[in-house]
């Protein structure tokens, strides 16, 4: 960045001793005022950028910093003298166990509730055979009972 501006710097002296030479005064003032205002953009904009990725930086380790705010070394920096080193796996893990068993039994509960269905669905069926061969039972003994009579009556 310093070597840009130096070399921007010998240029400008450069043009403005041949300036100076071959052209009036009041060239040479517009070609000095107009270079420096070159040179100062030029040297904001370069340290707008700089800036901007120190910002940057700085945002990318405060979210690294964050993410790992548990380990042993920062919480004590943080003044956290309670911390277990591994605790915070051993929490990750009962809760993706507890997420398992709501699921488990979840899972059995619906099973459950389709193995009922499926039972009841059979009582049913089981229920109107039942029932009609009963009234088919029925129907025979009042044939049967029709035909004795009729044997009987004649």
């Amino acid at each position: 960045m310093v070597v840009v501006v130096v070399v921007v710097a010998a240029v400008v002296v450069v043009i403005v001793v041949v300036v100076v030479l071959i052209v009036e005064v009041v060239v040479v003032v517009v070609v000095i005022v107009v270079v420096v205002v070159v040179v100062v953009v030029v040297v904001e904009v370069a340290v707008e950028i700089k800036e901007e990725r120190i910002s940057q930086l700085a945002r990318t380790q405060r979210r690294a910093r964050d993410k790992h705010d548990e380990t042993p070394a920062n919480q004590e920096l943080l003044g956290d003298n309670d911390f277990v080193p591994g605790e915070q796996d051993k929490k990750k893990k009962d809760e993706r166990k507890k997420k398992k068993k709501k699921k488990m039994k979840k899972k059995k509960e619906e099973e459950e509730e389709t193995k009922k269905k499926k039972k009841k669905k059979k009582k049913k069926k089981k229920k109107k055979k039942k029932k009609k061969k009963k009234k088919k039972e029925e129907e025979e003994e009042e044939e049967e009972e029709e035909e004795k009579e009729e044997i009987n009556g004649i």
